[in-house]
């Protein structure tokens, strides 16, 4: 299994590179051969504390290896990780307020979609993939110049309804665990899986569901075209994409 790999994020309009509350990883991936491949984002809920620091942390533990354990029984542990993190910018900062002491009690909060790719069959050109999702970050699965999936959600008016997100702080409901979204399916080479943080996702459903394909306005971004991403996504917010951060990860299996 190849993967060719391309990732571009910008932050919302009117505040800086720094503020971006998003987060993916990995960062790259080569043109190396591989068995597995785990893939990630994650979206920082902008009204809790450091939620950046979340967000990050999330998609970094799951393309390690983390997140596994039924009910993720892992963020526990990443939790007090992400507390340790604060503690240490907050001993930092002088102008910390007590507004923000108590949102750091009430934790962090993101959305967080995690793909894992395998490659285990005898066939070169097939393989299977899991996905874990909570909250509204999707990813769709193009083959033939078609839609094969998008998860969690399906349609633009889902993300009309507040979702669950992941949180840093443990909680004692079942409204959490319930709420998580797995799936499991088979990608064939060829297929191109597009990983999107909301407004991105809700654009691009929304765009399909009115006979459009938008997976030709990404594929027209070259890996490193990052300048092109960000100039069409301006251009894209004033008529028919939501100010907000965006993060697109694009991996094509061949």
């Amino acid at each position: 299994m190849v993967i060719e790999f391309a990732a571009f994020w910008l932050p919302k309009d009117g505040v800086e590179p720094r503020e971006y509350e998003d987060a993916f990883a990995p960062a790259a991936i080569d043109g190396t051969p591989r068995s597995r491949v785990r893939c990630a984002v994650a979206d920082g809920a902008s009204e809790s504390a450091y939620a950046r620091v979340w967000a990050r942390q999330l998609v970094s533990e799951f393309a390690h290896g983390g997140l596994t354990g039924p009910g993720l029984i892992e963020l526990p542990h990443l939790g007090s990780r992400w507390l340790q993190a604060v503690a240490s910018a907050l001993s930092r900062d002088e102008t910390a307020s007590l507004y923000l002491d108590r949102k750091i009690d009430d934790g962090a909060f993101a959305a967080f979609l995690g793909l894992e790719f395998v490659d285990a069959s005898a066939h070169d050109d097939v393989g299977s993939f899991g996905a874990i999702a909570l909250g509204d970050c999707c990813f769709v699965q193009i083959r033939r110049d078609a839609i094969v999936r998008s998860f969690p959600l399906e349609t633009s008016e889902q993300f009309n309804v507040r979702p669950v997100l992941v949180p840093s702080r443990p909680i004692e409901s079942d409204a959490f665990s319930g709420a998580i979204a797995r799936y499991g399916g088979s990608w064939h080479s060829g297929d191109t899986f597009y990983l999107m943080s909301d407004a991105l996702a809700c654009w691009f459903l929304l765009a399909a569901e009115r006979g459009k394909r938008p997976w030709f306005d990404l594929d027209r971004f070259a890996r490193r075209d990052r300048a092109a991403f960000r100039t069409w996504v301006h251009a894209l917010r004033p008529i028919a994409l939501k100010n907000d951060d965006v993060t697109l990860v694009r991996m094509r299996l061949i």
